[in-house]
């Protein structure tokens, strides 16, 4: 079953799909739970609710949401940008023709996934009437990650830092001990610690097999590579035909547009699943086990749904080397993504499911300020307005009576980014906090001083006498 385009017409003027009334009384629907209220409360929507429930528009949404996402995670790794297909190409210019506000965002995750950065956060204001500052950062390279954090409350001061590397776990309490504690989750451990997870049905390997996936985040980089790899095998099976061209609106004039359309079909799918399935046991059997994490059920569950499926026909249309829509049929259900543009392909957006808008996008770029507004069921839920050029941003989302507005500053830079806000209103009511956090390339890291202090081969006799030095700092504290 494919995506029927002769049954579907378009509004010559417009471009936009002309679909008949399926009958019903105009009615308005919760965003949130896409349940009917009163409609003189927001816009009417006309759809047939025998035919599709919101339920079922947001499962169908998620299908073919998947089925994109599959196919961007080659584009943006760059697995897929040898092929000749003119789709992956437009694909790749629409998605990377980013405003100033993901443009900048984005940076943030471009130093993230680097093997060196750091992230500095840090608060200060009041928490119901009582003077807080609190302090934390996050470290990294490729041999260990660092985590501190600072809390100063009505002249008190607590702080630590956690460090793990490929061999140990150590932790500093200066507040409250002048030890240094350690555990080294690759050696023998036989101490106290053991026999109280082993009395509480807690598995120490566990434990260790824990501490180890995050001391090799290295991996997941490396676990990305092998799936994209598995899903570029898998697109590469995919047969492209040539359709007739279509009038699409984009950049708010008529444009004949190409087409293209493909079939994925529950095997492709389910190809890709084996390779995920693969993928974890190979990396994290052994944890996954132990956490008694049925991972083989649960892919086992995603193949009979897919089974259920029908075969997805996916039509894409491009105009100037970019996408101006996507069109596919998941279980009956006409889905249509179309890309009206802007000042970036992206700009302007709307999603429909049988001819019905469940989700929109509407930007503008004018004198240096963006203003992007988002819609679900036709129903604003949120707006952002970022001014570039002198990196202040504000934020609104909900309404008066469930929602919230933050405002502050976006700075981008060669050294890193840094992201202010301190302007906070929650349901109408302000909020005393200043809110800073600085990703940078460099990593800075603290020097964990202190006698060493065994946590997994320690005594009982040990761990009481570490408990009343606690006790004792407590009790200055």
């Amino acid at each position: 079953m494919g995506f029927n385009t002769d049954e579907m017409m378009f509004d010559p003027m417009t471009g936009e799909p002309i679909k008949k009334e399926t009958g019903g009384e105009g009615m308005v629907f919760d965003p949130m739970t896409g349940q009917p209220t009163n409609p003189l409360m927001g816009n009417e929507m006309r759809f047939d609710m025998n035919k599709k429930t919101p339920g079922k528009i947001f499962i169908i949404i998620g299908v073919i949401v998947a089925v994109i996402a599959v196919v961007l995670t080659g584009i943006f790794s760059g697995a897929f940008l040898n092929k000749r297909t003119k789709v992956l190409v437009a694909a790749a210019k629409t998605f990377k023709d980013e405003s100033h506000l993901m443009r900048d965002f984005g940076d943030i995750a471009k130093i993230l996934r680097k093997d060196e950065c750091m992230v500095a956060i840090t608060t200060d204001g009041n928490v119901e009437g009582i003077p807080m500052n609190v302090t934390a950062s996050c470290a990294k390279n490729k041999k260990k990650v660092q985590l501190s954090a600072e809390v100063n409350a009505t002249g008190a001061k607590v702080d630590f830092t956690a460090e793990i590397n490929d061999k140990n776990l150590a932790v500093c309490v200066p507040s409250v001990s002048d030890q240094k504690f350690i555990y080294d989750y690759t050696g023998d451990n036989d101490g106290y610690i053991i026999q109280v997870l082993e009395d509480e049905g807690i598995d120490a390997e566990m434990l260790n097999q824990s501490l180890q996936a995050i001391a090799s985040g290295g991996k997941q980089s490396e676990w990305v590579k092998k799936l994209t790899k598995a899903i570029s095998k898998e697109y590469k099976s995919l047969k492209f035909k040539k359709l007739d061209t279509k009038e699409f609106k984009v950049d708010g004039k008529k444009r004949k547009c190409k087409g293209y359309s493909t079939e994925i079909t529950s095997d492709n799918m389910e190809n890709v699943l084996a390779a995920v399935e693969d993928l974890l046991v190979e990396e994290y059997e052994d944890m996954l086990d132990m956490m008694n994490l049925d991972v083989d059920n649960f892919i086992r569950e995603l193949e009979d749904t897919i089974d259920l499926m029908s075969d997805i026909e996916v039509c894409f249309y491009i105009s100037g080397g970019k996408l101006a829509c996507i069109q596919a049929e998941v279980n009956g259900a006409e889905v249509e993504l179309t890309f009206l543009g802007g000042n970036t392909r992206t700009e302007n957006m709307e999603l429909e499911v049988d001819g019905m808008t469940v989700f929109e996008i509407e930007g503008s770029d004018k004198s240096g300020v963006e203003e992007t507004k988002l819609s679900v069921m036709g129903t604003q839920v949120a707006s952002v307005e970022y001014k570039y050029k002198e990196h202040t941003f504000e934020i609104e989302a909900g309404n008066e009576y469930a929602g919230c507005n933050i405002a502050g500053i976006l700075d981008s830079n060669r050294n890193g980014v840094t992201l202010k806000a301190d302007e906070f209103e929650v349901v109408g009511e302000n909020i005393d906090i200043e809110f800073e956090a600085v990703v940078s390339k460099d990593a800075k890291f603290v020097e964990l001083e202190g006698e060493e202090f065994d946590i997994g081969n320690a005594s009982e006799n040990d761990f009481e006498d570490i408990a009343e030095e606690i006790q004792k700092a407590n009790l200055s504290f």
